[in-house]
């Protein structure tokens, strides 16, 4: 398996953890936070859309889409506000540019050329996590994984089935 392999099939592995950690949670759901003080699901997705499609335009060729200003300003810094509210936007919708910004990500990798993953990251605010383009792209996979584990405490709340 070469890198790119590699590499796009973490990136798939953790959209399948998020499509299958919210496929049976309701719009309802996703304001529960893990712990109180944590942020909802909601606030999380919105972030790892908005955070996914910024850090990503960085790498060359990246087309991703204009992510809506709601989720923005949903998944920016820390929650304000009322953060139960769910980020204005139902469970389908997130989860339907979670996947679009995650397929611009993917497609990006496709495009590039494999010895320009080690092309220094040109986002200075970012070169502390990812210093290179091959990191952005094990980060957004990080980054997800990092937030869906949240996401199996609440669904333990709810009683839902235990995946993966």
């Amino acid at each position: 398996m070469d890198v790119k392999s590699a590499l796009t099939e973490t990136l798939r592995f953790s959209q399948n953890v998020v499509n299958g950690f919210l496929a049976d949670v309701s719009d309802e759901d996703l304001k529960i936070r893990p712990v109180e003080g944590a942020n909802s699901i909601a606030w999380q997705l919105a972030h790892l859309i908005a955070s996914e499609a910024s850090f990503g335009a960085s790498l060359p060729g990246a087309k991703y889409p204009a992510v809506p200003e709601s989720i923005k300003t949903c998944g920016r810094g820390l929650p304000t506000g009322n953060p139960e509210a769910g980020c204005g936007l139902p469970k389908t919708q997130l989860v339907e540019w979670f996947n679009r910004v995650r397929e611009a990500t993917i497609a990006a990798l496709q495009a590039i050329d494999e010895k320009s993953l080690d092309t220094p990251n040109p986002n200075e605010g970012m070169r502390r996590l990812a210093p290179t383009f091959g990191s952005l792209f094990i980060l957004a996979n990080n980054h997800t994984m990092m937030h869906a584990g949240q996401w199996s405490v609440v669904r333990r709340k709810l009683k839902k089935p235990v995946l993966f």
